[in-house]
C-alpha cells in the first residue's frame, strides 16, 4: 500500500472517530449550571426616627410597639428595637408600621418641652406623651425636680439639659389658632411644640381643648416671648360660664353694634379707661367708637344690677343679664360675650327649655341635665377662638329667652352644684320634647357612640318594658301606628303625628343629598334603638341614595310648607326637619304614579335621653327628680361639683 492510500485511511479513520466522540457525548447527561444568586436590594428607607424605647424599657408600651421622637409605631421588622434605644435609625415606615431597619444614623437629637419628674439614681426621668422615660448616665447638675426642659441627645448619651424656668399666669380670654390670649399678657404665640401637661395629682398630657378659657388654673412656661408649655396645677372648679349672645332670632354671632343701659347704671373699662353711666343711661357702641384702645370692651352693672340690650329682642322682650358683659371686635363684627356665675346661667336657661307649669321634680331634674351640660361645655368650649363655652341658641341650652320664674329657682337652688355622672365621669345630659313612647341610644349621631354615651339607652317610655323589638319593620310599623300604648308620654299632643308631602318637595329635598333626579321611591332600610330611622334608601330617576343619621334623615324628608297633623287633631305648619325620626312610610299613587309620601310618626325631637313631658308625666306621679333622671340615663349617679 503506497503512503497516498495510508493517508486517506487514516484521514477517514480520524473522522469516523469524532463522529463516534459527537455522538457519545449527545448520550452522557450534561450538568446544568446553577446561576449565582442575587443578593437581594436593600429595602430604601423613607424615614428617620429617634428610639426612646420598647415595652422592655417603657411601661404602659404593648409587645411590637416602640416609641420614637416621633410618636408611638408598631415593630414589623423581626428585629428587637430595643438595640437601638437612645440611637437615631433610619427605617421603612408606612402606615403607622415599621417593616425594616436600613442603619443607623450619628447624628444629634433634641426632645423639646418634656417634663422633667426628677432624678434617678443613675441620671433623670422624663414624663411625655403619657410615658415615663428614663435616661442614664451622669447626674443631673441643675435641679430636675418637676421642670420643663429640653434634652438633647447624641451618641446615645445626654450632652445637654436645657431647663425652662420663665412663667407666666392669668386667666384665659381665648385660645387661638396661634396662641392664647392671656389676661394682663394680651395674645402670646404658641412655640412650635407647645405642650400641655396635667401637673397635680395624676400627672397627664392634655390637648389644647384643654385649655379653659375664663378661668385661671394653668401656669405656662416662656421662652423668646412664645409659649412652651402649659401646666395645669390646680382642679378645675366649675362657678361660672361664658355664654355668647347671638343677634335676633339666633341668626348670627357677629353684631353691627350693641346698644345697652343698666337698671342701676354700669361701668365701662376699656384698656386702662373706666367709665361710669347712670341707671337707665343707653349707650350704643360700634366698630368706630372711642373705646377700641384694646381689642376688647368690659361692661360691669353697678351694684349687683343687670345689663339690658336694647339691640336685641328675645320672646321676653329685651333680655337683661346679670353677670358682666365683654365686647370683641372682629372682621366679621362685635362679639359679646356674657360671664355669669353658673348658678344664675340656670335661671336663664330653665325657663327657656322647660316651661314652669311641669312642676317642681321635673324642673329639678332639668336643671341637673342643664348644669351637667354646661359642665361639658365649660370643659369643651364651643367659641374658644371668642372666649366662650356656648351661645345662647338650641345650638347648645337656650339661654334667656323667657324671663326666669320662682319655680326656676327654686329648682335651681335645691339642686345646686348637683350634676349626673356615669362613674366618675359627668354625662352630657341630651334631653328633647316628647318621645314616641320608647326612646333610643347615642348612635343616632355616631355607630360609636354606644362607647362614650353607655348611660344612652334605647327603652319603653313607661313603668313596664314590653319585650319587642322596634329595629324590625313589622314590628314598628304596629308600635307607632298603635296609640295605646300606656306610655309617659302617651297623652301629648306630639306622641303620634302625620304628614303628607308632595313627590316634587321629596324630589327638591333630595338635592343637598346628591342628583337623583325626580324621587321614584324610598324605603327605611334600617332602625337603631327604639325604632328610630337610621338609613334611608332613596330610587330616583337619574340614580339612587343612601341616607344615614337620624338628623339629616329628619333633614331629607323635611315637611317644610306642608301641614303637620298631630294626635289630637291640631295643626302645625311644617319645618326643615321632620317632628322626630320615628316613622313609618307610605307612598301615594294616582295612576300608578307617586303623588306624594305619607308619613306616620311619634314623638318630637332626637328621642336620646330625657323626654321632658315624659318627665313631667313622672313628676306628677310623685316621682322624684333622682327617680326620673336614672330611668332616662341608665347607671348614673349624682356628684356635687361645689
Amino acid at each position: 500500500m503506497n503512503n497516498k492510500v495510508k493517508y486517506k485511511l487514516t484521514l477517514i479513520l480520524l473522522g469516523i472517530l469524532v463522529i463516534l466522540f459527537i455522538m457519545i457525548s449527545q448520550l452522557i447527561p450534561k450538568k446544568e449550571t446553577v446561576p449565582k444568586p442575587e443578593e437581594p436590594e436593600k429595602p430604601l428607607a423613607n424615614a428617620e426616627l429617634f428610639i426612646l424605647g420598647t415595652a422592655a424599657s417603657i411601661e404602659g408600651l404593648e409587645e411590637n410597639q416602640v416609641y420614637t421622637d416621633q410618636g408611638l409605631f408598631l415593630n414589623q421588622t423581626g428585629e428587637d428595637l430595643e438595640q437601638y434605644r437612645m440611637q437615631n435609625i433610619q427605617v421603612v415606615l408606612k402606615d403607622g408600621v415599621i417593616e425594616a431597619v436600613c442603619g443607623t444614623l450619628e447624628k444629634e437629637t433634641t426632645l423639646v418641652n418634656v417634663w422633667i419628674t426628677g432624678p434617678t439614681e443613675n441620671g433623670f426621668r422624663i414624663f411625655v406623651d403619657g410615658y415615663y422615660i428614663n435616661f442614664e448616665g451622669d447626674k443631673p447638675t441643675q435641679d430636675v425636680n418637676g421642670v420643663l426642659g429640653d434634652v438633647v441627645v447624641a451618641y446615645e448619651k445626654v450632652t445637654q439639659l436645657r431647663i425652662k424656668q420663665d412663667t407666666i399666669s392669668g386667666r384665659i380670654l381665648s385660645v387661638q389658632l396661634d396662641g392664647v390670649e392671656i389676661e394682663g399678657y394680651g395674645l402670646v404665640p404658641f412655640s412650635d411644640q407647645f405642650r400641655l401637661y396635667q401637673i397635680y395629682g395624676q400627672l397627664a398630657q392634655k390637648e389644647l381643648v384643654n385649655l379653659v378659657v375664663g378661668y385661671d388654673i394653668t401656669e405656662f412656661v416662656v421662652a423668646e416671648g412664645k409659649l412652651c408649655a402649659g401646666l395645669i396645677n390646680k382642679p378645675l372648679t366649675m362657678d361660672h360660664i361664658r355664654v355668647l349672645i347671638k343677634t335676633n332670632d339666633y341668626a348670627d354671632i357677629f353684631h353691627s353694634q350693641v346698644q345697652l343701659s343698666g337698671n342701676n347704671g354700669f361701668t365701662i373699662q376699656y384698656g386702662q379707661n373706666t367709665e361710669e353711666h347712670a341707671a337707665l343711661e343707653s349707650v350704643t357702641i360700634a366698630a368706630d367708637s372711642p373705646y377700641w384702645e384694646e381689642n376688647r370692651i368690659l361692661l360691669t352693672p353697678a351694684d349687683g344690677g343687670t345689663l339690658t340690650l336694647e339691640s336685641i329682642t328675645r320672646n321676653q322682650g329685651n333680655p337683661s343679664y346679670a353677670g358682666t358683659l365683654e365686647i370683641r371686635r372682629e372682621d366679621g363684627g362685635l362679639v359679646i360675650v356674657n360671664d355669669i356665675p353658673l348658678e344664675e346661667y340656670l335661671y336663664g336657661v330653665l325657663p327657656s327649655e322647660m316651661p314652669s307649669s311641669y312642676g317642681l321634680e321635673a324642673l329639678k331634674a332639668q336643671a341637673v341635665c342643664a348644669r351637667s351640660y354646661a359642665y361639658n361645655q365649660i370643659l369643651n368650649s364651643g367659641y374658644p377662638q371668642y372666649g366662650a363655652h356656648a351661645d345662647d341658641s338650641v345650638k347648645f341650652q337656650v339661654y334667656n329667652n323667657l324671663p326666669q320664674t320662682p319655680e326656676v329657682v327654686q329648682a335651681v337652688d335645691e339642686t345646686r352644684g348637683i350634676v349626673a355622672a356615669y362613674e366618675d365621669t359627668v354625662i352630657t345630659a341630651y334631653y328633647f320634647s316628647t318621645s314616641c313612647g320608647h326612646t333610643t341610644d347615642g348612635c343616632i349621631w355616631n355607630p360609636e357612640s354606644n362607647d362614650s354615651t353607655p348611660y344612652l339607652q334605647g327603652k319603653f317610655s313607661g313603668d313596664e318594658q314590653p319585650e319587642q323589638d322596634l329595629t324590625q319593620e313589622d314590628a314598628f310599623r304596629a308600635f307607632i301606628e298603635n296609640t295605646d300604648y300606656a306610655s309617659y308620654d302617651s297623652q301629648e299632643s306630639w306622641y303620634r303625628w302625620k304628614v303628607r308631602i308632595p313627590a316634587a318637595g321629596l324630589t327638591e329635598n333630595m338635592k343637598a343629598f346628591g342628583n337623583i333626579g325626580a324621587v321614584k321611591s324610598m324605603a327605611i332600610t334600617k332602625r337603631g334603638a327604639g325604632g328610630v330611622a337610621a338609613e334611608l334608601s332613596v330610587q330616583g330617576t337619574e340614580g339612587n341614595i343612601v341616607i344615614t343619621k337620624e338628623y339629616d334623615i329628619r333633614g331629607a324628608l323635611s315637611p317644610k310648607g306642608c301641614t303637620v297633623t298631630r294626635m289630637d287633631g291640631s295643626e302645625v305648619e311644617g319645618s326643615s326637619l321632620l317632628p322626630s325620626g320615628y316613622i313609618i312610610l307610605s307612598p301615594v299613587m294616582e295612576q300608578d304614579q307617586l303623588t306624594a309620601y305619607d308619613i306616620t310618626g311619634g314623638g318630637y325631637g332626637h328621642g336620646a335621653g330625657m323626654s321632658q313631658n315624659g318627665a313631667k308625666f313622672m313628676a306628677s306621679q310623685g316621682k322624684s327628680y333622682q327617680d326620673i333622671l336614672q330611668f332616662y340615663y341608665s347607671g348614673i349617679n349624682f356628684k356635687q361639683l361645689y
